[in-house]
């Protein structure tokens, strides 16, 4: 637990919103300050909704599984294989998508989701997948 100050008067209003979005932080208000208590993230990202900046924060559902990943002109089928064995799953496709997969793709995502992650790698090569049984289906995309 990390006790900071900020140089900050809000309005009760103003207050109350950040106590809400923050709830596993500590937080009072002096005179001409702001005392917050909790982790160094949450200060992180406090700090920069004080100063302005806009934050997003995430809120997966239990036991969903969330990925951040940044890949620079990899093969698709690299990426596809990654989330097959972090899933223990298999995959099937039909042989002349094999070529599509050896495609390079760049693909920055945070905090995605499974389908959002399948989606960004298969989408702009023309494919779509299925997810049935713990087999993954890559197809065409159907016009």
């Amino acid at each position: 637990s990390l006790t900071r100050s900020y140089t900050k008067q809000l309005s009760a209003a103003n207050l109350a919103k950040v106590k809400k979005r923050f709830p596993q932080l500590i937080i009072k208000q002096t005179e001409n300050q702001l005392e917050a208590q909790g982790s160094y993230e949450d200060h992180e990202l406090l700090s920069r909704l004080l100063s302005g900046k806009t934050i997003r924060t995430t809120t997966a559902k239990p036991g969903e599984k969330r990925f951040t990943l940044r890949v620079m002109k990899a093969p698709a089928a690299a990426i596809i294989d990654s989330v097959v064995q972090q899933q223990q799953w298999t995959v099937r496709f039909e042989p002349e998508i094999a070529t599509r997969l050896k495609t390079l793709v760049t693909l920055n995502v945070t905090e995605a989701t499974l389908n959002e992650l399948l989606e960004k790698t298969l989408d702009p090569l023309g494919l779509t997948y299925q997810l049935k049984d713990q087999q993954l289906t890559i197809t065409e995309k159907q016009p």
